[in-house]
């Protein structure tokens, strides 16, 4: 499986907020709304479990989309798979015996401790993709806010604590 050479991509708002010249944004890029995916059906057990941890954590620091589905789901997966890898070692062991053709004997790894390493390193992987890493999170940004979000910010309550303190200063409501 080839991987991609070179150092990762900034994130196109951190590149915003470091000054990049403006050649090098894509202005176009597209913005999913802010919202959890559903959850897909097949997955069960310690799977589905992870899913609802991630997604709840992704969504709280505001870096879920809609369109973040196929990757949270894969993320969960190889959590299940990497849980599964752990148990067939721990009832086996990480080693076995094994004959070879002259009679000898000789010590071998277990299929499970490599199946565990890929799949934590697929997990992990997976968490970098939601800044979910110490080393990954000031490298994610917060998905854009729906309309409303972004409005109530700039309109008060009229019960609002600085009107009542300005009407009261002037001396009534």
């Amino acid at each position: 499986m080839g991987g991609r050479n070179g150092r990762r991509a900034t994130p196109t708002a951190l590149k915003i907020l470091q000054g990049v010249r403006s050649s090098r944004i894509n202005w176009h890029e597209p913005r999913p709304p802010a919202d959890r995916p559903p959850k897909p059906a097949h997955l069960a057990g310690i799977a589905a479990a992870e899913w609802d941890r991630l997604a709840q954590i992704a969504e709280d620091m505001g870096v879920l989309t809609v369109a973040d589905g196929p990757m949270l789901e894969a993320t969960a997966g190889a959590y299940a798979e990497w849980r599964q890898a752990l148990a067939a070692i721990k009832s086996g062991g990480a080693y076995y015996e094994a004959k070879t053709t002259a009679g000898a004997t000789m010590i071998r790894t277990h299929p499970a401790v490599a199946a565990a390493g890929d799949a934590w390193r697929r997990y992990v992987q997976g968490l970098g993709a939601f800044g979910l890493s110490p080393a990954t999170r000031s490298k994610v940004a917060r998905a854009p806010q729906p309309p409303a979000e972004r409005l109530e910010k700039y309109t008060r309550p009229k019960d609002d604590p600085r009107r009542v303190l300005a009407a009261l200063k002037r001396g009534g409501k």
